[in-house]
């Protein structure tokens, strides 16, 4: 199938025509005008000489190309619209669209070189927007910069391949700057497989976006070996995240008996405990928020909360939440302790571990948590009501900006007290990719 579009002069398009030897072919043509010019339409198919210029006039198109009625198709503009680019795109777009309805297993070719300049370019554009559309310009040697030498037409076909990239280049980066890095891996990886012949630094290029898009898209979903793995070859770039999260994965190693690190990983682990993996949850959530996934991110930052808690017990007082040792308490709290006994263990939730801090007279947390004991006790009653913890209320984004209002904003307080002579603190994700 060709879809060419027609202006004044026929030669070309017959030298398409009879060059790709079409099933059938498509003609967008100009209507007439408002002020009584006749449409490009006559060049296809209207009586007489209609075809090309003064003295040189021939006869139609389907004239000197013997074309039947089924082999072609006129698509009419509407009226005055041959320069309106927003009309003339819809139109081919609309035509493209049927054409791959009504001809799914037909190669399609789009001729951009008759009609006005508006013409040439929304069939260009709409060309560029469906897979597997060839583009063909005819060419030929000029004497001016007027027209082309009679019979020295040759037709061409462009390579659209680094122009359709750069077109998905730019939604890679949106959905970069959205922290939507699954939909930019996806879409990268597409190119990379659809596209062939790519010059060398182009293939480099999207290489390095799929692989940056891989890894935090990894660390998204808290796959954090596989990030790690990945941003090391990329650690000049992205070293204030890298250090972060090798404290993230050693926390890991150490407190979570169901992390494994293979030797081919070659990722070197420390017996330090970080906070960083509570920053970690915390950022998490702003990037859900950011996405309107304000369940997702209400959840995280409950989390957020309840690790933090456990691993300032763990640190600072040798106290295990799943599983608390009655002689390490102060004896004065022994005998309420003892009625939290189940099974041989003491188990203590999110609100015990924080009040039991408070009896432990512990200092700076303790004394921030008294303060805003009220408040945190009732933003969590968002989250417990919500569908992702006990009940069937759909988190809003006013009541996730409650629940960072009084949950995120006491345990950035709380890091911040804790890692003041930290180097590197864990910073948000890139959103955006040179």
């Amino acid at each position: 199938l060709v879809i060419v579009s027609v202006g004044g002069a026929c030669e070309p398009i017959i030298t398409s025509i009879q060059n790709h030897k079409p099933e059938k072919i498509f003609f967008i043509c100009s209507n007439d005008s408002s002020n009584g010019n006749k449409g490009s339409y006559l060049s296809v198919e209207g009586n007489g000489k209609v075809c090309g210029f003064g003295e040189n006039k021939k006869s139609s198109i389907v004239e000197q190309i013997q074309l039947q009625q089924n082999e072609y198709e006129i698509v009419l503009l509407d009226e005055d619209a041959e320069d309106d680019l927003s009309s003339v795109f819809e139109t081919i777009k609309n035509l493209i669209e049927r054409t791959k309805k009504d001809f799914p297993e037909s190669e399609i070719i789009s001729d951009y070189t008759g009609g006005t300049k508006t013409m040439s370019t929304a069939l260009v554009t709409a060309s560029m927007f469906y897979k597997k559309i060839s583009i063909s310009i005819v060419t030929g040697i000029r004497n001016d910069l007027k027209k082309v030498v009679n019979k020295t037409e040759a037709v061409s076909f462009i390579n659209s391949n680094p122009i359709l990239i750069e077109q998905q280049l730019i939604s890679f980066k949106a959905f970069f700057s959205k922290y939507d890095y699954n939909s930019a891996l996806t879409l990268i990886n597409n190119i990379l497989s659809e596209s062939k012949n790519l010059r060398k630094e182009t293939k480099t290029k999207l290489k390095y976006y799929f692989n940056i898009a891989k890894a935090f898209d990894a660390w998204d979903k808290f796959d954090h070996l596989t990030a790690c793995t990945i941003l090391q070859i990329y650690r000049k770039d992205f070293f204030q995240h890298i250090i972060p999260l090798n404290n993230i994965i050693s926390t890991r190693f150490q407190i979570d008996k169901n992390f494994k690190i293979n030797d081919s990983e070659n990722i070197k682990t420390s017996d330090k405990i970080s906070f960083d993996i509570v920053t970690d949850l915390i950022l998490n959530a702003e990037r859900k928020a950011s996405q309107e996934h304000y369940d997702d991110a209400v959840g995280r930052i409950y989390r957020a909360m309840e690790l933090f808690i456990q691993l300032y017990l763990k640190l600072k007082h040798k106290i295990n939440t799943s599983d608390v040792i009655l002689s390490e308490l102060p004896e004065n709290i022994w005998e309420e302790y003892k009625t939290k006994i189940f099974n041989g263990k003491i188990r203590i939730a999110l609100m015990e571990s924080y009040e039991l801090l408070v009896k432990l007279e512990d200092g700076f947390v303790a004394e921030l948590f008294s303060e805003k004991k009220g408040d945190i006790l009732n933003k969590l009653e968002i989250r417990n009501m919500s569908l992702l913890a006990h009940g069937f209320t759909p988190i809003t984004q006013n009541d996730y900006n409650l629940v960072y209002d009084s949950h995120v904003v006491f345990l950035k307080t709380c890091l911040k007290n804790i890692q003041k002579n930290e180097k590197f603190i864990l910073k948000q994700l890139p959103n955006y990719i040179n």
